[in-house]
């Protein structure tokens, strides 16, 4: 039972860690989005696929404290700016949301295996 919550956590970080990488990469050089400042939105959203990429491979590794920390960065400055954005783009900021569940999911498995095994 563990097994199978920790495989669906470590999978759900991955999609929406890939996910939001390609949205990023989709937004940063194939446009569909206007940018106010060209120049340093094109820094951040460099930053925000970063972070994204970080999350696929924490998901791997089954790191949970990584994914909820990499939620907080790129959720509460980026992410709920997005949800307001009335364009293809906020779904970024729901992508976000799949990091802290995928953290919290492995981060409840681990410490139920814990308490099992003691």
């Amino acid at each position: 039972m563990f097994q199978i919550r920790l495989i669906i956590g470590k999978l759900i970080g991955i999609i929406s860690g890939s996910a939001a990488a390609l949205m990023w990469t989709q937004a940063m050089w194939m446009g569909g989005i206007e940018w106010t400042q060209p120049i340093p939105v094109f820094f951040v959203a460099i930053a925000m696929l970063l972070l994204a990429i970080a999350v696929v491979i924490a998901s791997v590794r089954e790191h949970y404290r990584a994914l909820i920390i990499l939620f907080a960065i790129s959720f509460f400055p980026i992410g709920i700016y997005l949800f307001t954005v009335d364009h293809w783009i906020n779904w970024i900021g729901a992508m976000n949301l799949g990091f802290l569940l995928a953290g919290v999911l492995m981060w409840r498995t681990q410490d139920s295996e814990a308490a099992v095994s003691k």
